[in-house]
């Protein structure tokens, strides 16, 4: 991990270091989390998904890069499976957003589980990543936007209620690591 705790004298609290190269929001122990205002499509460059020939895990990426600011959710896409040899490009003139598909080809997520009765989904390893910190965080925290004061757009803000409910962690956190199993095949 790219983050490291430091002591800020506001309130006498630890408050992560969040370097340069990355954009993790938590502390080495992961008890707690700060939120960076990251939004779903943060966690949209690439998508695992299943393959629709063959059922292996499949990748959905942007054909080209843009430029590291920019807004890429319209931007081509290629579906491409190395078990099978299957590729599939979308011009991505439109998008609809899903939950537990790619937005893109519509296809089922790789990394998908049922969980406490509804289903847990991740785009990618860093949304999966992302989706722990928070879960396992004893302590979530959410910062004031200095342009536009406090607002709900970050994606933590939008996750389901029994996904966030600390009855639910535990078994949460065992189908993380269900799905962290997933990232091996």
């Amino acid at each position: 991990m790219c983050v490291k705790s430091v002591d800020i004298p506001k309130n006498g609290l630890i408050y992560p270091l969040i370097l340069k190269s990355s954009n993790k929001c938590y502390d080495n122990d992961m008890s707690r989390f700060l939120d960076d205002r990251s939004t779903k499509y943060d966690f949209s460059d690439h998508f695992l998904v299943v393959c629709p020939q063959c059922k292996h895990k499949a990748t959905v990426v942007m054909k080209t890069r843009p430029n590291k600011d920019e807004f890429t959710a319209h931007y081509p896409r290629q579906l491409s499976c190395f078990n099978c040899g299957l590729t599939k490009s979308h011009n991505a003139k439109s998008v609809t957003t899903y939950h537990d598909r790619d937005w893109y080809f519509g296809l089922p997520l790789w990394l998908s589980v049922s969980c406490c009765g509804e289903t847990l989904c991740a785009n990618n390893e860093e949304h999966l990543n992302h989706l722990e910190a928070y879960i396992s965080a004893k302590l979530r925290e959410h910062a004031k936007n200095p342009d536009l004061g406090w607002h709900n757009q970050s994606w933590v803000n939008r996750l389901p209620n029994w996904m966030k409910s600390r009855k639910n962690r535990d078994e949460v956190l065992g189908c993380i690591k269900k799905l962290r199993a997933k990232l091996k095949n």
